[in-house]
């Protein structure tokens, strides 16, 4: 419960978005969502509410889920992928890993690495003055 109980705040807060938020869960995460999200009436659905995406991550490979704003949030399943590594999700700044661990029940432990983007290297200059050099 306590790694659950904050879903409905969020989706409470952040339905009307028209950007898609992405969940990421150990096996049995889509059918949780599911059944919270059709706990609901959502008969005011507008087409511009955000779209849920939940990605099931397996041992072996990663279910993709979405449950779309505009239709109730009703959930459709995408398919799945291969999984090799830790890797889940890369981005241009971050880079996700994941590993399945067990708490009692499945869950996910999660790394993420920031890219670096910028840096400045304080150079060693002439009379005692060290200018800076960009590196990107």
């Amino acid at each position: 419960m306590d790694h659950f109980m904050g879903l409905d705040h969020l989706v409470r807060h952040t339905h009307v978005s028209p950007r898609p938020l992405d969940l990421y869960g150990p096996p049995g995460i889509a059918a949780r969502v599911g059944h919270k999200l059709a706990g609901y009436d959502w008969n005011l659905a507008e087409a511009w509410w955000r779209t849920i995406r939940v990605h099931e991550v397996h041992e072996d490979h990663i279910e993709r889920h979405h449950f779309a704003g505009a239709q109730g949030f009703t959930g459709e399943r995408l398919g799945s992928e291969s999984r090799c590594g830790t890797t889940i999700h890369i981005e241009a700044y971050v880079t996700v890993e994941a590993k399945l661990c067990d708490h009692g029940l499945p869950v996910l432990a999660f790394r993420l690495t920031e890219t670096e983007v910028f840096s400045i290297d304080p150079a060693p200059g002439q009379c005692g003055v060290a200018p800076w050099t960009v590196v990107a």
